[in-house]
Formats: C-alpha cells, sequence, structure tokens
C-alpha cells in the first residue's frame, strides 16, 4: 500500500505545468489571447520567450519567431477579426478533445504547448510528438514514442485508438489556424516587450 501511495505522489510532483495558468503579456500588461511555445523537458516553466512561436491579442497584434534558431521576434497587426475566427477555430479544436485527453506527452519531454483564450475559459493542448516526428525513424502514438516497423508510420497511428487520432486531427487544425496569422514579413519587436508569467 505505501509503495503505490508513494508511486501516487511521484506522479502527482511529476504533473505536468499546467499551461491554463501561464499567460503571455505585452508590454501594457495584457494577455495574449492564443499562443504556441515550446518548453524544455521535464515540464518545467520556461519564462523565456526563445521558445514562442507564435502568438496574438485581440487586438490585432501577431508576434512571431521566424526562425527556430534565433529568439528575435516579429510583429504584425491584422484586422482583430481574424484573430477572433482563428482563436475560435483552435479553441473549439481543443473543447472537442475530452480534457483528460488533452495533454499527452512523456515527462522529460520537450513539449509543445497550444493555448487558447475566450470569454475568460482558457483551453491547453500539450504534445512531445512534433519532437519525434522529426526523426523518420520514430512516431509518436498513444502510449509514447516507439521505433517505425514494417508497417509504417502513417500505418502505424491509423491504428491507434480513435481518441488519440482525435487528438492527433484537433492537434493539426489548431496548428493550421495558427500558422495562417503568420505573415511573410513583419517588424522586429523587442523580446523585452513581452513576457510570461504564472498566475
Amino acid at each position: 500500500m505505501r509503495i503505490v501511495v508513494a508511486l501516487v505522489l511521484l506522479f502527482a510532483a511529476c504533473a505536468p505545468e499546467r499551461s491554463e495558468e501561464s499567460v503571455l503579456l505585452d508590454a501594457r500588461g495584457e494577455a495574449a489571447t492564443l499562443w504556441i511555445r515550446d518548453v524544455g523537458g521535464g515540464w518545467s516553466f520556461d519564462a523565456r520567450l526563445d521558445r514562442l512561436l507564435v502568438a496574438a491579442w485581440e487586438d490585432g497584434t501577431v508576434v512571431w519567431r521566424p526562425d527556430p534558431e534565433v529568439s528575435s521576434l516579429r510583429r504584425v497587426r491584422v484586422d482583430p477579426a481574424r484573430i477572433a475566427e482563428v482563436r475560435d477555430r483552435i479553441f473549439e479544436s481543443i473543447e472537442r478533445i475530452a480534457p483528460d485527453n488533452r495533454v499527452n506527452a512523456p515527462f522529460d519531454a520537450a513539449v509543445t504547448w497550444i493555448v487558447a483564450s475566450r470569454a475568460g475559459e482558457t483551453l491547453t493542448f500539450g504534445s512531445a510528438h512534433e519532437h519525434f516526428a522529426a526523426d523518420p525513424n520514430f512516431v509518436a502514438v498513444e502510449q509514447g514514442t516507439t521505433a517505425v516497423d514494417a508497417r509504417g508510420r502513417d500505418a502505424m497511428l491509423a491504428a491507434c485508438p480513435p481518441e488519440y487520432r482525435a487528438f492527433r486531427d484537433g492537434w493539426s487544425t489548431a496548428r493550421a489556424a495558427a500558422a495562417s496569422l503568420v505573415p511573410t514579413e513583419g517588424t522586429p519587436c523587442e523580446v523585452s516587450d513581452y513576457r510570461f508569467v504564472v498566475r
């Protein structure tokens, strides 16, 4: 019995950062309505903006990192209605997934977080599969990462339970929606204008 309790406590201590409590603020103190970023292994909170991929505010501001290897950011203003449309698409793609299935990442893996806030409610996707997918010899499935076998990656994913396939479909929808906000050009902006905090 003591062993079971110890394992439960260990799992709780290693639980992922509740990214819905992480807020991206601009220089005015306004919170982003959506953002995507990478967090290093261990699910620890990481306030560095060099891991930010894209973020948007309700006033139409879009900030993104054009080069994954460089920490500099770019900024542009778009129609606020466009931000709302994309935010809603991301929010609804997360909302369709059962809460217990919205984060899929082994402990100590690099995790990508997708966060969308609407009408005071924040929803979060978290997954490590994009990082593993960079290696063609591995595939991320519902139970973790495994080597691609003779069936091939697509067939292995197709054999996953429907809940995991729905998660991956929702993730792809959210990622594509966010990518549609990123233009080819933008104005360089100060990284110091933005900060992550935990509320």
